[in-house]
């Protein structure tokens, strides 16, 4: 069985999600979740479907990807069904990483010294001065 094997076999399994999940009464048409139980039993179920795959490829021999693949397939349906939503942001962020971003590009290098220079005075980081052991006092 190769990758494009594998990868087809996934696809099968999660393309329909939001069917299955509206099948089953999970969600409602605009995609926002009803009943988390069903929606949980959804995603087990198919996480359930892919395992046998991911065995599988334990006893063969098959390539990292492949195995990569189908891990990365089951923590993706773990972490929708940890949001319970059908339409889970792929970037969970706030937007002050980019904020900040933003603003230093703009700065000089001076600038940014100085401000990490304040950062490790507000948040005490410190060098630490090696400490002799016990030993050979």
């Amino acid at each position: 069985m190769s990758y494009l094997d594998i990868e087809e076999q996934l696809n099968k399994i999660t393309d329909d999600l939001r069917q299955e999940l509206e099948r089953a009464g999970a969600i409602d048409k605009n995609g926002e979740t009803i009943d988390y139980a069903k929606f949980d039993g959804v995603i087990e179920n198919l996480v359930d479907k892919i395992i046998p795959i991911s065995r599988e490829l334990e006893l063969g021999r098959y390539d990292a990807n492949s195995r990569n693949l189908v891990e990365s397939r089951i923590a993706w349906l773990r972490e929708i069904k940890n949001a319970h939503s059908v339409a889970y942001p792929t970037n969970l962020s706030d937007g002050k990483e980019e904020e900040i971003i933003q603003k230093t590009k703009s700065k000089s290098p001076s600038a940014f010294t100085k401000g990490t220079g304040l950062v490790h005075r507000l948040f005490g980081f410190q060098r630490r001065v090696p400490q002799k052991s016990g030993h050979g006092k």
